[in-house]
């Protein structure tokens, strides 16, 4: 959620109408980061740089840079948790959480944001001992052990082919419909 790359690519699977097709599974890109961090200003500087890119790249996508760099693990928690109770629902929360970072420039911290970003969800009882926490740590472990640390990363569906990075929309189109559109 805290990648501009990934944001535009969400972007662009909508636009295309073909979100559907692909599983969307999150992962920290910088685990437990947090504003108050001595290395802020480092990160601040190269998200800056990746906004400049994105939007050469991605003109027609709407995208300002964030008032604070949030720490996902709770918003990708919940995600997880709309995945298991409202499936057909786990687009439209991705994308409001999408917007909420890089168009509203909200951060996406705390419990409470989350809660009034999708406050047409129903998110239950969640708090630092979720679940959900676990299968993010998890994801990300995963996506580290497997040596990848670029994002996005879309993976055929026999795992055997991937585009990685941030590339060009028509590259990304082609690489959804050869690897994994089922029509």
């Amino acid at each position: 959620l805290q990648c501009p790359f990934c944001y535009v690519l969400n972007e662009w699977l909508e636009e295309a109408n073909i979100s559907h097709l692909i599983r969307w599974r999150g992962v920290e890109q910088y685990p437990g980061f947090s504003s108050e961090q001595d290395h802020f200003s480092e990160r601040r500087e190269e998200l800056d740089e990746e906004l400049n890119r994105v939007r050469r790249l991605a003109p027609s996508i709407d995208i300002s840079p964030p008032s604070v760099i949030s720490n996902t693990r709770r918003a990708m928690a919940v995600l997880e948790r709309i995945g298991s109770t409202e499936p057909g629902r786990i687009r439209e929360a991705r994308c409001r959480l999408y917007r909420a970072i890089w168009q509203e420039g909200r951060d996406i911290s705390d419990w409470a944001t989350i809660a009034e970003v999708l406050s047409e969800f129903s998110l239950g009882e969640i708090d630092d001992e979720a679940p959900e926490l676990h299968r993010v740590v998890e994801n990300t472990a995963e996506w580290r052990q497997k040596g990848e640390d670029r994002i996005p990363m879309l993976v055929s569906r026999d795992g055997l082919n991937q585009w990685h990075g941030f590339g060009l929309r028509t590259d990304m189109l082609g690489f959804v419909e050869t690897h994994l559109n089922d029509v």
